[in-house]
């Protein structure tokens, strides 16, 4: 239980990263119980995800008006979907928000 509260605390929270992994996992302790209705999101996924504020890289496609295509360039949302919740580190999946690869990530 250490080892995985050590793991997951790995990528905290802060002006540049939400753990939600962490948040949910607090939430729960904190409750005693699962409690979906608490949490961030109706998604698992997302309640168990990292999101990174990021520079994209040039040339990734994203969906939307050109305004918004515009501002994405300077900074966007990476979400990074871990295989393991518990152990983020691990590895998963990362995906920048608005991108056709999000929906692909998601199944």
């Amino acid at each position: 239980m250490a080892e995985q509260q050590e793991t997951r605390a790995t990528l905290g929270t802060s002006s540049r990263i939400l753990n939600c992994a962490q948040v949910s996992h607090d939430i729960e302790q904190r409750e005693r119980r699962k409690a979906p209705e608490l949490l961030l999101f109706k998604s698992r996924i997302f309640n168990e995800s990292v999101f990174i504020k990021d520079r994209p890289p040039v040339g990734l496609a994203f969906e939307g008006t050109v305004e918004s295509r515009e501002r994405r360039r300077t900074v966007a949302t990476k979400i990074f979907m871990p295989y393991d919740p518990d152990r983020p580190a691990a590895g998963g999946r990362t995906v920048f928000y608005g991108t056709p690869q999000l929906t692909k990530a998601m199944a």
